[in-house]
Order: structure tokens, then C-alpha cells, then sequence
């Protein structure tokens, strides 16, 4: 139920495996989504290889601002980000399920899910469907995921984004680098991306209540010096960045996307998370099934191995960034572009959060030192 990213992919390897797999969507296809349209290099690598991707522009730098006084720059020669639309995405991610031979239903709601032995039915607004496993994949507020019920929610952050359309001088100054400013808002960061005929900007909240992001957005585009818009479009969305105590799978029901909370809490980005949670689903019912707890198993395990260990450690580093802003200044101001160096690592798949944490844990150890040195220091005068 869902066709975003991670229930597109799950629909698409279910099918290619042989699987009859029905894919519902609530809304009518191609569909609007909050999001920046940046889609890092380690989610990209994971689209279908023959899938027709409408990117508008790649990105090979970055740019991290943090505060006022640290400015750092990354420039490699694989793009970093992607431009695309989300609603193009999403679509051609369900048009790939669909020419793997996947049954596409859309617009089609969950009304309720009814647990029926080793059967699941699921009425929507088309009739009624009953399958073997169902796979909810229906976005942050996954209204199915409480008709079958789930209880505990993910933790939401608000998002807010512009799409502004601006005049030419505009788009070349912010041309060559997306851009990334930590403490628009607190706890969270603003963007600023050139997708060619536009500007994304945007600011995400990295806790469950941030309020004044209306406010924040417009300071955010004055400081940018963006004064000459033709054309605002303004979406907003919440992005769920924890999974609390929700589990994965109740009986022949699994969680996948969004509706997981599989968002990465350090940036908010959750299309490599969707897309790893929708292929281990399917990869769980192809491989154990019939049996729901050997699939159960299987998906609770290569979850943990893959996408959960990954954002165990990105929280970890969320917390230093976002709750302890003296030791995060401290840091970007002594390792700052090691740092920036390490999180481009992670974003074209080359290293994970876990190898950044334990860079983190060892700069940590150095700060230790160096205060005990001054310390010491200061006792001998």
C-alpha cells in the first residue's frame, strides 16, 4: 500500500521475482511531495539502472555553513546531489513497477485491514483485496499503518520549502553548489538548491516542535539575497526521523518508507532508506515466505543489519550536532572539513554513519585531552 519509493521498489521485486503483487496508491500519479528534490548519491545508485530518471541537474559540491563563523565547501567528481521533482520520481519509480508486471491501482485508499489467519484483506475504496503479506508504505502519517494496528508513530519534524522562481542572475549565483545552513532554525538547517529553471529553498526542524518555520523561511531567503520572485509555490510536510517503539511487522503486515520512520535523523533525507527498506521487504516475502515469521525474521534482520545500524548512528551524531552546539562549534572549528569530507563519504555511499561516528568519538577524545592539557596548564602558573 503506497507508491512512493519504498513501495514502488517492493512492488517491483516482488514482480520480477514471479510474485502476483498488487501496488495502491491513494493519490492519483504524478503527485506532489515536500521535498528539496536533492536526492544523494547512495539513494541514486540504488534507482533501476533502465529507469528513464528526469533529472534536472546534478551537483558534484556542497557547500556547509554552521552559523556565521564556519563555512566549509566539498566539490568531488560524482555528483553529491541529483535534481529532480519528486512527483516525476515517484512516477517513473511506479511506472518501473508496473512494467515489471506489478498490478497498479490508483487512486485507491485503505479503508481497513482485517488480519484473517494466514490471509490479510484490506478494504479500500476500490473493493476489497486479500493477500498473502502486505507491504504499508504510505507515507509519514500512514493512515493504513493505524487501521492495522500500529499505536507508537514515528517522531515527525516540520519541513517547509519555497520553490521560487526568480530571474536568471539568481540562478547563476547559486549555480555551482547546493547549499546548507545549520541553525536557520534551532535545532535544524535551511537549503538552497538551483534545480535550473528554480530555486528549492527550504528549512527542516530537527525536533518534534519547531515552531515560526513560515518566519524563519522568508529571514532565511532575505539573508540569501533572494528579493525578486515572479512565482512561490509553498509546500509543507512533517519528515519522521525516528521510529520510537513501533515495530516492523505485526503477523503479515510490515512497515516499509516513510510509514517505517526510516528517515535519516541527522538531514532528513529518506529516499535511500525507502528504497533499502522496500527492496528488504520484498527481498524477506521472496526468500521466507510463506511462513510469516521466517519472513518476519528476515526483514527484522537485514533491516537492523542495513538500514536501522545506519540510523542508530546518525542519531548519534544528530545529537552532538543539534544538542550540543558548543561541542559541535568546537568541532567544526578544529575538523570541520575532515567532517564535511566524512558526511560527503556517506552521502555517495562510500563510507557509512558508523565509520563517521567512530571519526567523531576519536575528535571527541581529542577535545578531552585538550582541555585536560589547558588544564594543566593553567594549575602550573
Amino acid at each position: 500500500m503506497g507508491g512512493g519509493p519504498a513501495g514502488s521498489t517492493a512492488a517491483r521485486y516482488l514482480a520480477q521475482a514471479g510474485v502476483d503483487v498488487v501496488l495502491l496508491e491513494a493519490k492519483q500519479m504524478p503527485r506532489h511531495k515536500t521535498c528539496g528534490g536533492g536526492i544523494v548519491q547512495r539513494a541514486a545508485a540504488a534507482l533501476p539502472s533502465n529507469m528513464a530518471i528526469p533529472w534536472q541537474r546534478h551537483c558534484n559540491t556542497a557547500e556547509l555553513h554552521v552559523g556565521t563563523e564556519h563555512r566549509f565547501r566539498v566539490t568531488r567528481t560524482a555528483p553529491i546531489l541529483s535534481f529532480c521533482s519528486r512527483a516525476e520520481l515517484d512516477h517513473e519509480l511506479l511506472r518501473a513497477a508496473d512494467g515489471a508486471g506489478a498490478h497498479i491501482w490508483s487512486p485507491c485508499s485503505a479503508l481497513a485491514v482485517q488480519h484473517q489467519g494466514n490471509r490479510v484483506e484490506l478494504v479500500t475504496t476500490e473493493g476489497r483485496f486479500t493477500t498473502e503479506f502486505l507491504i504499508i508504505a504510505d507515507g509519514a502519517l500512514s493512515p493504513t499503518s493505524l487501521a492495522a494496528g500500529w499505536r507508537h508513530k514515528p517522531l515527525y519534524v516540520p519541513a517547509l520549502e519555497w520553490q521560487l522562481f526568480v530571474p536568471d542572475d539568481s540562478l547563476v549565483k547559486f549555480g555551482d553548489a547546493a547549499r546548507f545552513d545549520v541553525g536557520t532554525v534551532d535545532p535544524g538547517y535551511g537549503w538552497v538548491f538551483n534545480k535550473g529553471d528554480h530555486l528549492s529553498v527550504g528549512v527542516i526542524g530537527m525536533r518534534h516542535k519547531v515552531g515560526g518555520l513560515k518566519t524563519a523561511l522568508a529571514r532565511y531567503v532575505e539573508s540569501q539575497g533572494i528579493t525578486q520572485i515572479r512565482t512561490k509555490i509553498a509546500h509543507g510536510g512533517v519528515v519522521p526521523v525516528a521510529r520510537g517503539r513501533a515495530p516492523l511487522v505485526r503477523g503479515r503486515v510490515m512497515l516499509a518508507g516513510d510509514a517505517a520512520g526510516v528517515c535519516d535523523p541527522l538531514v532528513g533525507e529518506g529516499i535511500w532508506g525507502a528504497i533499502q527498506s522496500g527492496e528488504l521487504a520484498a527481498k524477506a516475502i521472496i526468500n521466507a515466505s510463506p511462513n510469516p515469521w521466517q519472513v518476519q525474521e528476515h526483514y527484522e534482520s537485514t533491516m537492523g543489519e542495513i538500514v536501522l545500524s545506519e540510523l542508530r548512528a546518525a542519531r548519534m551524531l544528530a545529537r552532538v550536532f543539534y544538542g550540543q552546539p558548543d561541542l559541535r562549534d568546537w568541532l567544526m572549528e578544529s575538523f570541520g572539513q575532515e567532517l564535511t569530507e566524512a558526511l560527503t563519504d556517506v552521502m555517495l555511499g562510500k563510507t557509512t554513519y558508523g565509520d563517521a561516528l567512530f571519526s567523531l568519538t576519536h575528535w571527541v577524545r581529542l577535545l578531552g585531552r585538550h582541555l585536560l592539557t589547558k588544564k594543566s596548564a593553567a594549575k602550573t602558573k
